[in-house]
């Protein structure tokens, strides 16, 4: 019965979360999306920029214009499911690993201030975004990852110390069995002399 309350109350809390609080939350960061947008078509507007420059604040519009109108998909399921995606089709993880590094070292590469500022910018709101939209999952896995961390980690903290003991040990086993083969050197010297 109190698995049951217990699920209840989480589902009721999942269901406020993600369609009441989360699409105000959304909102609030894709409204920061369309400020940023504005600030580089601005940019675009005003001129004055070479030819690379140009082309950063055009990929950074496009940018912009795609996260801002797919906002809601930035989460750990999809970011899974691209990665499995991947795994499975080598060549177009190679086609977009290529596109995305020579997009970024577009845009980090950019010497307008405006435009790479408008980037961190996007960056910034990308990343909290994303991290709201998994919250929820955080927190459900969060009672369950803390302890097997815990135990992992009192796991190899034992069982260090036991190979620790028994690396000990041997090691003094082997110190003995050394100063035991110097002591029969030793004796045989002694023997030689004697005889």
């Amino acid at each position: 019965m109190f698995f049951l309350y217990v699920l209840i109350i989480y589902l009721l809390i999942d269901f406020i979360y993600k369609k009441i609080i989360l699409p105000s939350i959304r909102q609030q960061y894709r409204d920061k999306l369309f400020q940023i947008r504005d600030q580089v078509r601005l940019r675009i507007i005003e001129g004055g920029l070479n030819k690379e420059n140009l082309a950063a604040a055009n990929l950074m519009n496009s940018n912009l214009n795609g996260f801002i109108n797919r906002l809601h998909i930035l989460n750990l399921n999809n970011r899974i499911r691209i990665k499995i995606l991947m795994k499975d089709h080598p060549d177009i993880a190679n086609k977009l690993e290529q596109d995305t590094k020579r997009e970024f070292d577009l845009l980090v590469s950019c010497s307008d201030e405006v435009i790479r500022s408008c980037f961190i910018d996007m960056m910034d709101v990308l990343k909290r975004a994303y991290i709201f939209n998994n919250l929820i999952i955080i927190l459900t896995w969060i009672p369950i990852i803390l302890p097997v961390i815990a135990l992992c980690s009192l796991y190899k903290l034992f069982t260090s110390s036991i190979k620790g003991f028994w690396v000990g040990v041997l090691e003094d086993i082997g110190r003995f069995s050394i100063k035991a083969e110097k002591m029969e050197k030793l004796d045989e010297r002694y023997r030689e002399r004697l005889a």
